[in-house]
């Protein structure tokens, strides 16, 4: 499969009916790497991929920016992109293309908030577990792996959903519990990768490892 980077329309142009997130991204990478590809602006940033530690890690989502977007083949055909493909503060990742073809484009993303790594138990196995249900873990897990499991998905929600306050007189940034006012863990964030500028309000390159 060959991925085709149109700097000046900004498009990632496909030419074949399934992809990954992490495959797009994967090649945008290795193109903007290339020759003086660096001189177009950036078509994606990246969250998550954080190991939160007991075999469990938050899933990669990628987010298009500075008006990227991916373009079908020019083909009639059901478009199948698998992951968490995003466009950053909103929009379709996915345009028309450029002749009238008829594109009916799937997503197909993680149910769960985080990933499990299980140690040589099989997904197969979790899943058609008799004792399993979407919240239940018993006869799964022991119970102290069943109760770290469902602390590690409360802090993962609380990190991705919950009011984050950064302070622009200390650069720490604040993720506050449900109630919106109790702090629940920080960072501080600097403008420039090597950490001599603390963030000032005037944007941020670098942020520490949340405390």
């Amino acid at each position: 499969m060959a991925i085709v980077l149109d700097p000046v329309d900004r498009r990632i142009v496909l030419d074949s009916a399934t992809y990954t997130a992490k495959a797009l991204y994967v090649a945008w990478v290795d193109w903007f790497v290339q020759g003086d590809n660096s001189k177009y602006l950036p078509a994606f940033r990246t969250a998550g991929g954080d190991d939160l530690g007991s075999g469990l890690s938050i899933p990669p989502y990628y987010f298009l920016i500075n008006g990227w977007r991916v373009r079908p083949m020019e083909v009639n055909h059901t478009l199948t992109v698998e992951g968490n493909l995003f466009v950053d503060g909103g929009g379709d990742p996915v345009v028309p293309t450029l002749g009238t073809f008829q594109v009916l484009v799937k997503s197909v993303v993680p149910v769960q908030a985080q990933g499990i790594s299980t140690s040589g138990t099989s997904a197969a196995d979790i899943w058609n577990h008799p004792g399993r249900t979407l919240t239940d873990y018993s006869g799964v897990w022991s119970d102290n792996a069943a109760t770290a499991l469902s602390s590690k998905v409360d802090i993962a929600t609380a990190i991705l959903r919950n009011k984050t306050v950064t302070d622009p007189s200390t650069g720490v940034m604040t993720v506050y519990a449900d109630d919106n006012t109790t702090p629940l863990y920080t960072a501080q964030l600097y403008e420039s990768v090597s950490t001599l500028t603390k963030y000032r309000g005037e944007g941020a390159q670098r942020r520490e490892r949340l405390q």
